[in-house]
């Protein structure tokens, strides 16, 4: 068990301290987890899914075992660590292990993938791990795979913007918001005024374009197809990469209209201020793991603004996926309910990166 694990290794914690840090029943409130609470938090999920063999790491699908192969989650999932590695260097190693399984499994270029999102995904994790280990391959690799997308995505037909795969049906949020990102990392990692200059262009161009955005709430519509057609469909992913884009441009006011709508719109079905995003398809499909990317822009847009309007929103998601952990403190994406027990269902490491992520990024 994770708590005999601690003790082994010289943590002295007593019985009533036990019972708060795995498996209480503490009512979530609006208070920072402290750093040995975020600590424990990663490290429960990594003794959960995180396997290394020969300096290659990568992530188990499920608690009971397989691989996590599906190569967007896999980047998102290095970002996780990413998080706790800036919070406490103890996690950078890991980073390099991740990465380094990631291009065993996927190789340097990732061409032979059509989604122009997935391949973005991973160049921000990669330009994320260059910044926490100065590992200059990494940053090249993100460079060359977003030079990749860009030189086959980008264009202004039906608005200025890139496609969401090399087949060309739709421009989608999903991968012009990652695409400000992925842009500004690298040219704040010194690789040259071009990246900038192609964030400002998807972020005005597309992001901020009435077509897709609700301009009083920015509000970011999903995608516009080939014919025009517009889905509306609002999301923690293409809201929280708004916010994080415009708050990497230093559009605050921007970044903090996005997160506004979110919290809005986007909590309070299930108790209040608390994401309700659903499972959609099912515990390994997209959904569940969205509403980390919405808190890890949140909470940047906090550190980088200064504005404290949203900590407590933070916070108290935080607290309430901590409060639902099962008995080996792993928490899921349904952060109003109390994990399950791996003996009663094996949990997704994908579904539960949200809540791994949160306790590491919030305020």
């Amino acid at each position: 068990m994770f708590v005999t694990q601690l003790m082994a290794t010289g943590g002295v914690l007593l019985a009533a301290s036990v019972a708060a840090v795995l498996g209480g029943s503490v009512a979530a409130q609006a208070k920072s987890p402290d750093s040995a609470t975020r600590d424990l938090a990663m490290d429960a999920y990594n003794k959960a899914f995180y396997k290394v063999d020969k300096g290659m790491g990568s992530f188990r699908m499920t608690s009971a075992g397989g691989h996590q192969s599906n190569f967007w989650q896999y980047a998102e999932q290095i970002e996780t660590v990413e998080d706790a590695a800036e919070r406490n260097p103890k996690y950078k190693q890991q980073v390099t292990e991740l990465c380094n399984g990631f291009v065993l499994e996927h190789g340097r270029s990732w061409a032979s993938n059509i989604y122009n999102d997935d391949i973005l995904w991973a160049s921000m994790a990669f330009t994320r791990a260059y910044n926490l280990t100065g590992n200059t391959t990494f940053l090249k690799y993100a460079k060359e795979n977003f030079d990749l997308v860009w030189s086959r995505a980008y264009d202004t037909e039906l608005i200025p913007g890139l496609w969401w795969t090399t087949d060309k049906t739709c421009k989608n949020g999903c991968v012009n918001g990652p695409g400000v990102i992925a842009a500004m990392l690298l040219f704040n990692a010194g690789q040259g005024d071009v990246y900038k200059e192609r964030a400002v262009t998807l972020f005005e161009n597309y992001e901020k374009n009435p077509i897709m955005c609700d301009l009083s709430k920015n509000a970011v519509s999903d995608s516009i197809d080939t014919k025009g057609k517009i889905n509306h469909w609002v999301s923690t992913y293409n809201q929280g990469t708004f916010a994080g884009g415009a708050a990497m441009l230093g559009r605050y006011a921007d970044a903090k209209l996005a997160l506004q709508t979110a919290k809005d719109d986007l909590c309070g079905q299930h108790a209040p201020n608390i994401f309700n995003e659903e499972y959609g398809g099912g515990p390994n499909t997209d959904l569940p793991g969205f509403k980390g990317i919405l808190c890890r822009w949140a909470g940047y847009y906090a550190a980088k603004s200064g504005d404290t309007s949203f900590n407590a929103w933070l916070q108290t998601n935080a607290n309430a996926a901590w409060d639902q952990r099962n008995s080996e403190g792993i928490t899921w994406s349904k952060f109003w309910l109390r994990a399950p027990e791996p003996k009663d269902s094996a949990l997704y490491s994908w579904e539960c990166s949200p809540a791994a992520t949160i306790m590491q990024v919030c305020p």
